[in-house]
């Protein structure tokens, strides 16, 4: 059974995080970093392959959620949430303490985008990443293109229709479209720590 979410995840004024849905998680855009990189992040970032050492790490850590890349299905998220919960008893933690947010960031994942947004309880949101999608699809990230509109479209359905919130990153030069990708209706903006280069 899915995990049930605030009915209210976001402040719609400051678009902060609110403690009930992402704990430890509070400012105007969550932060990402990667599983090793010791900085203060809201979520880190692991690979769909990560190994048990990455997985043991970053559960460690003890961040307010994992932010899955490379996410080509369901079953990713599938593994991911078998794997984490033996990190958790081996690390002696609480089952389902470890929460997951799936990033889109692969032809073959915005194609699967239903289902994996109802693929686990441990799933917080489902959101994309348009310039390492545009990588794969082999255009200049800042160019509109159909596949990213229809990418970013699928995303959105997806979470709507599961109740999860949609999230995008945003990185460089991007990061100045925040609004606008708002207002086109994701919920959460992640991007790099202050300072930092995406």
């Amino acid at each position: 059974m899915r995990r049930s979410l605030p009915p209210a995840l976001l402040n719609a004024t400051s678009w902060t995080w609110l403690e009930a849905g992402f704990p430890a998680m509070a400012g105007p855009s969550p932060t990402v970093r990667a599983w090793d990189d010791p900085g203060p992040a809201d979520l880190l970032a692991i690979p769909a392959g990560a190994d048990e050492a990455i997985l043991s790490a970053a559960v460690t850590r003890g961040s307010a959620a994992l932010l899955l890349t490379d996410c080509h299905s369901a079953e990713d998220i599938g593994r991911l949430a078998a794997r984490l919960a033996v990190a958790e008893a081996t690390l002696g933690l609480d089952d389902g303490v470890t929460s997951i947010v799936a990033l889109l960031d692969h032809p073959a994942g915005v194609l699967q985008a239903a289902s994996i947004a109802s693929a686990s309880r441990r799933l917080l949101a489902i959101g994309l990443d348009p310039a390492a999608l545009a990588a794969a699809l082999g255009t200049p990230p800042d160019s509109p293109t159909p596949a990213l509109d229809t990418a970013r479209g699928l995303v959105l359905l997806a979470a709507a229709a599961a109740g999860l919130p949609a999230v995008i990153r945003l990185r460089g030069a991007d990061v100045l479209r925040t609004e606008v990708a708002r207002a086109a209706g994701f919920a959460v903006v992640v991007g790099p720590p202050p300072g930092a280069v995406a």
